[in-house]
């Protein structure tokens, strides 16, 4: 399956950097190399609905599972290897496989903007970060160009600040406009900026630095698509969210269906338990493992389902990432109970 990954992959990287810059095969390959271990585990649970067929399929060719039942061995006994195999690897690609994944693959596309000559900032990306920074005195709208390469910093930005005053709930006091921004702990450094205030004078400075309870990680959530964030940093980032004001719908989701995984993988080696357990007595090796595969492809759609429904606010994001597996996990050893057990 990697060899497969990489080489359609360098092809796509021929055809896609290498149609405007100039880019030798190795160059092509080492773009690759930093996808592959996020490609991998996109499409590890599949790979162990394969791997857990071709393994039984193969153990029945050879009449393995009939002198298995004849030395009075159940089927469960043969299967669990392959159920505790899969949710380790569930563990594994969530903890380990996850976050390295992502990591190498922000370096694949920070390395690909290079080789096209693209800015820090994404020249294409149009959509402005909206941050609310609430203090006692009143709240702080924050909203500029996110950067390419996933620093906390931004472009362009600009400071809207409002403060209670004792006649009216609250009330528009001044703005910065900058040529950039960073944030660096608890404070934003701001460069070339000017400070307006309604019915006052214009100040320029420099340099400006202001305090901020605003983190990387909450900046970085407002334009992180869910799977670009790591395991590791869901956590933080949720919290972030929603001190910032913000509903971190998606996060959860993506958080629940990385803790979920374990499930998710033990339900696939199952699914293919449950049919090629019997293959050997009925034959339809073709029609059996078209019903597996098809029944993981069914898995799938009805996860992103309930995933759509998480991210519409329709269902709790813990429900939608469980319920899925869950449900495949206790179909398939219905099916395998029934099928060895009667």
């Amino acid at each position: 399956v990697i060899i497969a990954i990489a080489f359609v992959d360098v092809v796509e990287q021929m055809r896609g950097v290498g149609k405007r810059v100039h880019l030798s095969i190795v160059e092509a390959f080492g773009l690759t190399a930093l996808k592959i271990p996020n490609l991998i585990d996109e499409t590890l649970a599949f790979i162990v609905l394969i791997g857990t067929m071709m393994t039984l399929i193969r153990m029945n060719r050879r009449g393995e599972f009939s002198a298995l039942r004849a030395a009075g061995i159940s089927a469960w006994r043969f299967t669990r290897p392959a159920f505790v195999t899969a949710a380790g690897l569930g563990v594994v690609a969530t903890i380990v496989l996850n976050p390295a994944g992502i990591y190498l693959n922000s370096q694949y596309e920070l390395r690909k903007a290079q080789l096209k000559g693209e800015g820090v900032f994404a020249q294409t990306n149009k959509e402005r970060v909206w941050l609310r920074q609430p203090d006692k005195n009143g709240q702080t709208i924050i909203t500029g160009l996110p950067s390419r390469n996933r620093s906390p910093e931004l472009a362009n930005p600009t400071f809207y600040f409002f403060a209670k005053t004792t006649n009216r709930p609250i009330q528009f006091t001044r703005r910065i406009d900058a040529q950039k921004a960073l944030l660096e702990g608890k404070k934003w450094t701001l460069y070339n900026a000017v400070e307006n205030i309604p019915g006052g004078s214009q100040n320029l400075y420099p340099k400006l630095t202001l305090p901020t309870d605003v983190s990387a990680d909450t900046l970085l959530g407002r334009f992180a698509k869910p799977d670009a964030v790591s395991f590791w940093n869901l956590p933080s980032l949720i919290a972030g969210l929603k001190n910032a004001g913000f509903t971190p719908q998606r996060y959860e989701y993506q958080f629940q269906k990385m803790l979920a995984r374990p499930v998710l993988f033990a339900a696939m080696a199952a699914l293919a338990a449950a049919v090629c357990l019997g293959l050997a007595r009925g034959g339809g090796l073709v029609a059996n493992g078209a019903i597996a595969v098809a029944s993981g492809i069914l898995l799938y759609f009805f996860l992103n389902l309930a995933g759509a429904f998480a991210l519409a606010e329709a269902a709790p994001p813990s429900l939608a990432a469980w319920s899925p597996p869950i449900a495949a996990l206790a179909a398939a050893l219905a099916v395998l109970s029934r099928r060895e057990d009667g």
